[in-house]
């Protein structure tokens, strides 16, 4: 299968309408001090410290968010941070540099058949974690989001499964189900990443 079917099955990954997860891991927040366009590596993912200008819809508070972005090949860096203006309630379980915050971690994995056009198939199982942290400013909710993939161990590719199984679109005899487990690991990273998150008006 293409690199581009691939890519969509990872966008889709837990795009399950409505529905609402548990959460399923503890996560704790402790501020980590990093300078501004400094490396961080998490799970082996690099990542650059990076700061945005925010502002409060309903005050008008000017704000700075320094978080730690994703680094791809370690050149390309995106970082993105997305305000909603918002007086509803809101229900912390965190807090996040001081400030009511709410944490949310999904992770799962996505186990997909595809045909090639050409009588064969594509077994493909992906996965990641991923971590939204959520803080009320006022009249504004701050949203950052990160996503871990879980890769190949062998190949390092962001597929756990990815194997061309012939003419028959039954892929239970081609499951590698020692790789189908809880990514511990990922999770650390995703709790880690959330240390490094700062947010505080000018």
């Amino acid at each position: 299968m293409n690199n581009k079917i691939v890519a969509i099955i990872l966008v889709l990954n837990f795009s399950c309408g409505n529905a609402v997860f548990a959460q399923e891991h503890s996560i704790t927040y402790v501020k980590k001090n990093r300078a501004i366009d400094a490396s961080v590596f998490l799970a082996g993912n690099e990542h650059t410290m990076v700061k945005l200008p925010i502002r409060d819809f309903g005050s008008g508070t000017k704000y700075t968010v320094i978080f730690a972005a994703p680094t791809i090949s370690g050149i390309f860096t995106t970082g993105m941070v997305t305000t909603v203006h918002s007086s509803s309630s809101f229900t912390p379980n965190i807090q996040i540099d001081g400030l009511p915050g709410q944490v949310t971690v999904v992770d799962g994995l996505n186990y997909a058949v595809a045909s090639d056009g050409l009588g064969g198939h594509t077994f493909i199982v992906t996965g990641s974690v991923i971590v939204t942290v959520l803080i009320d400013i006022g009249n504004t909710i701050v949203s950052i989001t990160n996503a871990f993939t879980v890769d190949d161990p062998q190949t390092g590719e962001p597929t756990l499964t990815n194997l061309e199984i012939g003419p028959s679109a039954n892929a239970v005899p081609f499951a590698q189900w020692g790789r189908y487990v809880d990514q511990a690991g990922l999770i650390k990273a995703a709790d880690d990443w959330i240390d490094f998150i700062r947010i505080g008006p000018l």
